[in-house]
């Protein structure tokens, strides 16, 4: 009889201890987010991989894990989840990720009206709930419908934002602001965050199959420690990506520390090692083989005489000339930049060129000297274009970047 009530008690015990490792974790997870998303907020000005829909969510993501654990853990006891309907704001983070994606891969900077519209459901579906449980309506049947409803919602803005993904970063020559900035790590970033959101749509799904199979209603509260650990991923990839924490700046600073340090390594985060599956033509493929058995070799003489070399101030300078310069076939070059660097060779050039200018922007050189002058030192022909590729590569126009 003893034993009996040993094996239900031991197991009320192992449940009770999770669930506290999970509180436990969610507030560290609420403390570490606060300071991420304040480190975030003052640096959002410089940084183009920050707008006001990741630090919404991440602001929301904090508090949310903040006060759940703090009330749970006994360390307040005045805000629950239940608490102005908090909890079920979580519904506004899945199209604010979406726009998200979209602001930044559409190089949109200006506030738009239209991306309001995302947010319509969720407003009904949170003043619908809110009444309907003022009124006592709220059933367990209600619940049901509501919890099927939240979860084909998020997984239709995961379809979205895949589809946005696919479209813009999985093309042969991606040209988002997004990439030109950072290149791969960016994708990263975004790709990082697709994982995540469907892992949390995954979560959703489970719960709601384990809760219509046993006839209870959770409230998501089962395998609070999952989310903990998916919402702790997302700050410790910040923390050790400073590119995504800090902004170019912190990159740019990164590069320049691994080109002092040795010539052997590829400084540009825009090339792509792997080797190429399919080929606009046969001549394409048979100078595969040539180029892709010293590849490395190839870029580290490239990046070796744009960057010691800075020829890319030369206004007129080609992919002759840079042929001339690395010792190689103009062929050999056309080809890298077709199918192993995310730029073309146009782009690529810009791209140096404002890494340059914000280098010396960043070492005095606007003091004594004027933004046409900076254009024409770092190899624009004029003002106007140098003006365009600078806040396309930056989110910024150089009057507001040297503000900052």
């Amino acid at each position: 009889m003893c034993r009996n009530n040993f094996l239900p008690t031991l197991a009320q015990m192992l449940i009770w201890n999770n669930q506290m490792i999970g509180e436990f974790l969610l507030l560290i997870t609420g403390c570490l987010g606060l300071l991420i998303t304040t480190i975030l907020l003052f640096h959002r000005r410089t940084n183009s991989l920050v707008n006001f829909y990741l630090l919404f969510i991440l602001l929301y993501v904090s508090i949310f894990s903040l006060l759940k654990s703090s009330y749970h853990l006994g360390i307040q006891e005045f805000i629950n989840q239940t608490t102005f309907g908090y909890k079920r704001l979580s519904l506004f983070m899945f199209p604010s990720l979406f726009l998200y994606f979209n602001r930044i891969i559409t190089d949109t900077s200006k506030w738009n009206v239209a991306d309001m519209l995302h947010y319509v459901v969720p407003v009904l579906f949170f003043m619908t709930v809110q009444i309907l449980e003022a009124l006592g309506y709220l059933s367990s049947v209600v619940i049901g419908i509501f919890y099927i409803f939240y979860f084909f919602f998020i997984l239709f803005y995961l379809l979205l934002s895949i589809r946005l993904y696919q479209g813009s970063f999985l093309s042969k020559h991606p040209y988002g602001k997004h990439v030109s900035i950072t290149g791969r790590s960016a994708k990263n970033w975004i790709l990082f965050l697709l994982v995540i959101n469907t892992m949390l749509c995954v979560r959703v799904f489970v719960i709601i199959c384990m809760d219509l199979y046993h006839g209870t209603l959770s409230g998501f509260e089962n395998g609070i420690w999952l989310w903990a650990t998916i919402i702790t991923a997302i700050f410790v990839k910040l923390l050790i990506s400073p590119e995504i924490l800090f902004g170019s700046k912190a990159l740019q600073k990164r590069l320049k520390m691994n080109l002092e340090k040795t010539n052997k390594i590829i400084v540009l985060d825009v090339w792509r090692l792997e080797k190429p599956t399919e080929f606009n033509n046969k001549q394409d493929e048979l100078l595969s083989v040539k180029v892709h058995k010293s590849l490395i070799d190839k870029i580290q003489a490239i990046e070796g005489v744009v960057l010691n070399k800075k020829l890319f101030r030369n206004s007129n300078f080609d992919i002759h000339m840079l042929a001339m310069e690395v010792k190689l076939p103009k062929s050999h070059l056309t080809f890298i930049f077709k199918y192993h660097c995310e730029l073309f060779f146009p782009e690529f050039k810009k791209m140096l060129q404002i890494r340059d200018a914000e280098s010396l922007i960043d070492q005095g050189f606007l003091k004594e000297n004027t933004i046409d002058s900076l254009s024409v030192t770092v190899g624009f022909s004029s003002y106007n274009p140098f003006y365009t590729a600078f806040k396309k590569h930056t989110g910024f126009s150089p009057q507001n970047y040297v503000k900052q």
